[in-house]
């Protein structure tokens, strides 16, 4: 059993929250109402994930994270932000959040938010933490334009970054979280161009209007010929990855380097917005279909 606790003042919120993620099979909802409500609870029996609102009495959302990472870094959080709080959201995932969805978009990504942060959670929680190299790790991957296959993948990656002695176990997942957003950024936009409007259009009719809608793309020229080269470059202080799309390139991405602030407030380019905010850089080659992430030791 999954257990899933939800932090939010508003019991409306606490509810639909809940109606959203309940009927998924092997969940547990627990709620709190505010911050030190859910210390009080994770310190008697830890949840597998964390869905907090940011503004609350008593401790917010933010105050939680910091908290949170304290005394349990292998607990993930995921932030739910209304408008008009996206500064708190950039400084809550910069504290240590692995993931966050407006709540605007909550219908369509929640779910689908909540399956990839456990599993890089779990994944994180099965790797070998004994390993530790000196020296360097590079290895480069091919993939299909295949969502499912991605999982398996990032959890080789996490197995190899584990000789990098990044600052806490919330790191970990972090750059997992970070890394699945680029891939998928990559196939759904580069590989397969499909828009951030047609994917939402597709979520809101759940998880199979997704496979549908990519499945179908897949299956068109010119998106069946095109792959995603993957690149990783590990160091003990240093992660390195590129991923190369074989699409036409974007020119609003050619030639940039993303801060933490880009694409937070309207809810498009969330993907964009975690990779920027997870990772210590994120840059575009000038065909705007190379992405590299660099992700540096803080020890």
């Amino acid at each position: 059993m999954t257990t899933i606790l939800i932090v939010d003042d508003s019991p409306v919120d606490r509810y639909f929250t809940r109606d959203l993620i309940a009927d998924q099979p092997g969940f547990q909802i627990i709620f709190a109402e505010h911050g030190l409500d859910a210390l009080q609870q994770m310190r008697q029996s830890a949840p597998d994930l964390v869905i907090t609102d940011l503004v609350m009495p008593e401790m917010d959302g933010l105050e939680l994270v910091r908290a949170s990472r304290r005394e349990f870094p292998e607990i993930p959080v995921v932030l739910m932000t209304a408008y008009g709080n996206e500064s708190l959201a950039v400084d809550a995932l910069y504290e240590g959040a692995a993931s966050y969805v407006p709540k605007s978009k909550r219908v369509e990504r929640l779910v689908e938010t909540v399956y990839r942060v456990l599993a890089r959670a779990r994944a994180n929680r099965n790797r070998n933490r004994s390993t530790k190299f000196y020296g360097k790790v590079e290895a480069t991957f091919y993939l299909e334009n295949d969502p499912d296959k991605i999982p398996a993948l990032l959890d080789y990656v996490q197995q190899i970054i584990g000789g990098l002695e990044l600052s806490d176990e919330t790191e970990h997942i972090r750059v997992g979280v970070a890394l699945e957003e680029a891939l998928l950024h990559s196939i759904w936009h580069g590989n397969l161009e499909l828009t951030s409007d047609e994917l939402d259009r597709s979520r809101a009719a759940g998880w199979e209007g997704l496979k549908e809608l990519i499945s179908q793309r897949r299956s068109e020229s010119p998106y069946r010929d095109r792959q995603i080269v993957l690149e990783v470059h590990v160091t003990n202080s240093t992660a390195r990855f590129v991923i190369r799309d074989g699409g036409i390139g974007n020119q609003r991405l050619s030639a940039r380097t993303f801060t933490r602030e880009d694409y937070f407030g309207t809810g498009d380019g969330i993907g964009i917005a975690l990779m920027s905010t997870l990772m210590d850089k994120v840059t575009y080659n000038e065909a705007g279909n190379e992405l590299t992430l660099i992700k540096v030791s803080q020890n």
